[in-house]
Formats: C-alpha cells, sequence, structure tokens
C-alpha cells in the first residue's frame, strides 16, 4: 500500500515537472491580446489525470502552477496563476471522473469534450466576474481603457460580455481542442513511459 503510494506521488511530480517545462513553450494567437498564448501543458495533465485519476490529474496541475510561480514568478499578483489553475481544474476533473467510470475509446472522447465544456464556460465565468474587474483594480486602469486595447485586436469586441464572446470563449475552445487532440494522440504512448519512469525511481 505505501509503495502504492509512493508510486503515485513519484507519477505526480514526473507529470508535474514534464507539464512545467511544457508550459514555457508558449503560441500567440492573432485575434486575442498577447496574453492570452496558447501552450500544450494541460494535455500532461490530462493525461495524468486519466492515467491517475481526477484528484491527481488536479494535484498534477496545482504542482505546474506553484512550479511557474516560484521559478517565473506573476505579473498579476497570482491572480491568474490562480485562475489557470481554475481552468486546468475545470478540464481535468470532469474528464477524467468520468473516464475513470468508462474507459472505452468513446469514453475518452466523451471525456474529453464534457472537460472542454466545463473548461469554456468556467473560462467565460471567472473571465467575466473577477479576472477583468480585478484586472482594472490592480493595474488601476479603467475597464474601458482594456476594452478598448483588446478592440483595436478584434473590432468585435466593445464590451466586458463582447470580450467575453469574441475573445476568451474562442480562445478558449482553440486552446481546448488543441490540447485535448494532443492528448488523445499521445496519451496511451506517454502513459506508458511515466509507469516505466516511476518504478526506477522507487527502486
Amino acid at each position: 500500500m505505501e509503495l502504492s503510494r509512493l508510486i503515485k506521488l513519484v507519477q505526480i511530480s514526473i507529470f508535474s515537472s514534464v507539464a512545467f517545462v511544457i508550459s514555457f513553450f508558449e503560441i500567440p494567437l492573432f485575434f486575442v491580446p498577447n496574453f492570452y498564448k496558447l501552450e500544450f501543458s494541460n494535455a500532461v495533465v490530462l493525461i495524468s489525470g486519466f492515467f491517475l485519476g481526477p484528484l491527481a490529474g488536479c494535484a498534477t496541475e496545482l504542482l505546474k502552477v506553484i512550479l511557474k510561480l516560484a521559478i517565473k514568478g506573476s505579473a498579476t499578483f497570482g491572480l491568474g496563476d490562480l485562475a489557470n489553475f481554475a481552468i486546468g481544474s475545470a478540464l481535468v476533473i470532469p474528464s477524467a471522473a468520468f473516464y475513470k467510470k468508462t474507459r472505452t475509446l468513446k469514453g475518452i472522447y466523451i471525456a474529453v469534450l464534457l472537460g472542454l465544456f466545463c473548461m469554456i464556460l468556467l473560462s467565460a465565468i471567472v473571465n467575466y466576474f473577477l479576472l477583468i474587474p480585478a484586472y482594472a483594480q490592480i493595474f488601476s486602469i479603467s475597464e474601458d481603457k482594456i476594452i478598448s486595447i483588446v478592440n483595436a485586436i478584434n473590432p468585435l469586441v466593445t464590451d466586458r460580455l463582447t470580450f467575453i464572446l469574441f475573445t476568451v470563449c474562442p480562445f478558449n475552445l482553440i486552446k481546448g481542442l488543441a490540447v485535448c487532440t494532443f492528448t488523445l494522440l499521445i496519451y496511451k504512448k506517454a502513459s506508458s513511459i511515466i509507469n516505466r519512469l516511476s518504478y526506477k525511481f522507487v527502486k
């Protein structure tokens, strides 16, 4: 029992470390401000959740965020990192929980779609009610100014609601689809590699 727990902790640590490294490889998108960037670290978090369970996936996301805060710091006083943790957890927990009960090919497809829906929904809520007002306060800038900056990139954005509809939701849809597709492509191979590595660590 103690050995299996140790192996699981080692596996979570490995997944978190890999996700942390991958999180630095970011791709900007043309229709969103430069603080929104596409990266694939949540694919590793999803694999962790599928392989070890939803709580382990959530722990992987938390450790990844803590590592990034410790190494890189935060320009948003941790607020953006907290939001990233919440949104990442919204992807991994429902996906991994569903897949844990339905371990079939069809089940994993439904799982990632469920997680994607939860991720987009929570990102919209968090941005609308928390992040936009909080960023306005933290950086002493009016919400209208924030909207005007985004409007210069995406003319469809004219207020807080259109910012959510035409920036936040499309960005998270593209990011989520990319992450989920990458996860489905590498899940079996990656989990096999992590499994072998973790047993080597505890020998």
